[in-house]
């Protein structure tokens, strides 16, 4: 591991930038400048990563302070911020869906090894997104949920998450309506967090609007896609040697995003927005404000237009279909029509299968168990009957002793009476309406030691 992991540099370079010309080309990034915000403060640090670095924790602090408070213009106000002391972070450039949208990571920065979110409008932001996507800034309160959810799917999901290493608590604040639909005053922050390669890279921002002074981006847009497809290929070749490069990635992102889809599905712990841009092309989630525990396996809906627990593969699918049309636009390899329908044949049938085979593992049936899927596969028709409706997260039912009973009955008609089930995500504890209600996240939010506490009662 390099040994500047937690430095940053005057300007991103080849050399001392993570995915710049490596794994996305120049195209894929626009420049910004941040200034160091003053009185900045560590508001929660993953002390487990950075023993896992191979990092001291206490000097680790002062680091991530000296390296990663920087904002840009107009996050605060001058006075607020030292502007005499700037660094050069990039924005990485990916595709949106919808009528509307920013041309990528509109309030992320890059510089070094790792990536900050929430610091601040750049270039990427459109000119016809609402408030809460233009702002440029983060909420403590999603951060510190974020970072609790990126250890909890570390710790449970096949890939993972891109995993946060600190959260800093910046003096601004931000007004906005929180998970309860009220409108409050809450203390902003900047994520420090893993970066990684999404599909959303290969796809053009065709709806994003910029401001005034960055158009030139909206003329671009095809060329940093084209740019990203054939270095995208030409990587590939060269660690594989593949006649079939483009067609080999995709179907090793399709097998593990559909297994990491169907564990965290039956696991109860659903991403709840699984866009293009919000899954890495190694298969570990990320942008995870929207994950939720789930009392028992019903079909519930955590972000809206975006399809329920059971039934977000449909437009996965969709934009699966526009990913590999411009993979084949753009590469030499291409991506036939019989490559692409086996792909998404893949996907689908992926995750179908490991639905059931984690359905009897988390049921506590053991992975030697002969005919474990098609076990799976029953035990889990009877934990849906009766639940194949929409239903809000509000509505979630979180009675574990009726789950519970639930998931004996469906053991005793498969004749597994004895074995002893997990399901721990299936507690009320991992509601995204419990996390948000703990006073931790509430208000000016908990201290460092307090907020500390709470994600360690989660994580242990």
């Amino acid at each position: 591991m390099k040994k500047n992991i937690l430095l940053t540099h005057d300007v991103p370079s080849h050399d001392n930038t993570a995915l710049y010309g490596d794994s996305l080309p120049e195209d894929s990034f626009v420049s910004y400048k941040a200034f160091k915000v003053k009185d900045a403060q560590i508001a929660w640090i993953n002390n487990n990563w950075l023993e896992g670095h191979g990092i001291d924790v206490e000097k680790a602090e002062r680091l991530i302070l000296d390296n990663y408070a920087y904002v840009s213009r107009g996050y605060a106000d001058d006075a607020e911020l030292d502007l005499t002391d700037s660094k050069t972070f990039i924005a990485d450039r990916y595709g949106n869906t919808g009528d509307a949208g920013n041309g990528g990571s509109a309030r992320c920065g890059l510089n070094g090894q790792l990536q900050i979110k929430g610091n601040g409008v750049n270039p990427l932001v459109a000119v016809n997104v609402d408030e809460g996507h233009s702002s440029g800034k983060l909420p403590l309160s999603e951060a510190i949920s974020e970072a609790l959810w990126s250890e909890l799917c570390d710790q449970e999901l096949p890939y993972g998450a891109l995993r946060i290493i600190a959260v800093i608590r910046t003096p601004q604040t931000i007004t906005g309506e929180n998970t309860f639909g009220d409108e409050v005053e809450q203390p902003c922050s900047i994520m420090l967090r893993e970066v990684a390669t999404r599909p959303a890279h290969f796809e053009p921002a065709l709806n994003f609007w910029p401001r005034q002074g960055y158009v030139r981006l909206r003329d671009a847009t095809h060329k940093y896609v084209e740019s990203a497809v054939k270095l995208l290929e030409s990587n590939e070749r060269k660690k594989s040697g593949s006649n079939t490069p483009v067609y080999d990635v995709v179907e090793r992102f399709v097998t593990r995003f559909a297994t990491q889809v169907a564990v965290s599905r039956i696991k109860g712990m659903p991403h709840g927005s699984l866009t293009s841009s919000n899954i890495a092309l190694d298969g570990r989630f990320l942008d995870l404000g929207t994950v939720s525990g789930i009392g028992d396996f019903s079909n519930v809906l955590l972000t809206s237009g975006l399809g329920a627990t059971w039934d977000d593969h449909l437009g996965v699918n969709e934009w699966l279909e526009t990913f590999f049309y411009h993979l084949n636009r753009h590469s030499e390899s291409g991506l036939n029509g019989e490559q692409q329908k086996s792909l998404l044949d893949k996907f689908n049938l992926t995750l179908e299968e490991q639905e059931n085979r984690y359905t009897a593992l988390e049921c506590g049936i053991s992975e030697q168990t002969p005919e474990l899927i098609e076990i799976g596969r029953k035990i889990k028709q009877e934990l849906r009957k009766d639940k194949w409706h929409v239903s809000r997260l509000a509505d979630c039912d979180f009675n574990k002793e009726r789950f519970f009973s639930d998931v004996e009955s469906a053991l005793e008609i498969v004749g597994y009476p004895d074995v002893k089930p997990n399901f721990k995500y299936r507690d009320i504890k991992y509601s995204r309406f419990t996390i948000f209600a703990d006073p931790c996240l509430q208000g000016h939010c908990g201290t460092k030691k307090e907020i500390s506490k709470f994600i360690c009662q989660y994580l242990n």
